[in-house]
């Protein structure tokens, strides 16, 4: 069994036994619901590993449907549940053409939902001014800012 620091073995102390078996079986529950859809048998080898997993992970399976047919049995994170091979791992574009583009597509979306005529790349490219090859981080505006020679 791993030590515990004193402030954990102090807040597990705090809850009352019957709350923790409680909320150990529904953490359970969760496990066992996720590995029956991944249509694997929670009483077998796999099903208990995946369960052991989730457990640990505190998240729930990718579930996504792979090429076989059957559901993703890795464990999804981030926004939608996704493993990373299904979506879940993107953090968007890191490089200063896909960072305009992105720019661009948000600025065009905005510009027919009000009903205005799109903005074309190379109005874009004009007023930005010419691309330069290096990566940037942060958010969108610093990644915009300074990027660009005019």
């Amino acid at each position: 069994m791993a030590r515990m620091s004193y402030r954990a073995a102090v807040a597990f102390l705090s809850v009352p036994p019957e709350e923790r078996l409680a909320q150990a079986q529904v953490d359970t529950d969760r496990c066992r619901a996720q590995v029956i859809k991944a249509e694997v048998d929670p009483d077998s080898e796999m099903g208990r590993h995946l369960m052991k997993k989730l457990r640990a992970t505190g998240e729930n399976l990718c579930l996504a449907k792979t090429r076989e047919g059957h559901p993703c049995r890795r464990v999804g994170s981030g926004k939608g549940g996704r493993c990373k091979l299904h979506g879940g791992a993107s953090t968007g574009p890191r490089s200063v053409e896909g960072l305009l583009k992105t720019t661009l597509n948000i600025a065009n979306w905005h510009r027919r939902r009000l009903g205005m005529p799109e903005v074309d790349p190379v109005t874009m490219c004009e007023v930005t001014g010419e691309v330069t090859g290096k990566k940037v981080a942060g958010s969108r505006a610093k990644k915009i800012h300074g990027v660009c020679a005019t």
